[in-house]
């Protein structure tokens, strides 16, 4: 595309779609980079050993201003997305929570999270049951292989859709074991669960990394077909 071409003085409004269409507030949020996990393709800037988190009172201040600014522009409903890192090694993330639904005020609010689904079944009924009164809940789950196991994960999955949590797995294809790979995402869908399958990107996160043949690229082109 050329971008000389665009006819920007015919351009009204530009921005996400849901923002535009509706008073929603999205904002997305590293809550940290700490991780309990240490996956061998990981980027070295996308975590930490260190436990690198605010206190519980620095984050509530910081979303009732985020909601007092966006209010004084016109938004009343929000969506919260929140990744690391891995967010819930963050001992307060229940708590922090909590917080969003103690607002009764507003009409609708939304929270995604992305993560590598290690706490256990228990944990999970607890945000479930604190997530309950938002109007829509999602989970991007993030298998890794050298740490999760499968039948595990694919169950904590399922118990999150059971209580009408929207659940995709995000499965990155590790050339070396792309075929391995495949198959247990195959064994996910079978058991109802949604997948993508993400290219391994470099270190940088600027390239995707060598070792992909012509046909592992048309399969995880043709992912949303396949999953």
């Amino acid at each position: 595309m050329n971008f000389t071409e665009i006819p920007f003085q015919n351009i009204v409004r530009f921005g996400q779609q849901t923002m535009l269409d509706r008073p929603l507030f999205s904002t997305s949020w590293i809550l940290g980079r700490f991780c309990n996990y240490k996956c061998s393709y990981c980027w070295p800037y996308a975590r930490s050993d260190v436990q690198d988190y605010q206190s519980l009172d620095v984050y509530k201040h910081t979303i009732d201003e985020i909601k007092r600014q966006a209010r004084n522009n016109g938004f009343t409903e929000f969506h919260w997305s929140f990744s690391g890192g891995e967010p819930t090694a963050y001992k307060q993330l229940l708590d922090l929570t909590k917080h969003l639904e103690s607002d009764k005020e507003c009409p609708y609010q939304s929270i995604h999270m992305t993560t590598n689904l290690s706490p256990g079944s228990k944990w999970w009924k607890n945000w479930a049951d604190i997530t309950s009164p938002l109007q829509r809940r999602s989970i991007t789950a993030s298998f890794h292989n050298e740490f999760a196991k499968e039948q595990e994960f694919g169950d904590k999955c399922l118990q999150l859709m059971y209580n009408s949590v929207q659940v995709t797995i995000n499965q990155v294809m590790v050339p070396e074991k792309f075929y391995e790979t495949l198959e247990r995402c195959e064994r996910f869908r079978k058991r109802g669960i949604n997948v993508t399958l993400k290219p391994q990107s470099d270190e940088t996160a600027s390239s995707v990394v060598q070792g992909y043949t012509p046909n592992m690229i048309k399969i995880m082109h043709d992912d949303f077909e396949r999953f």
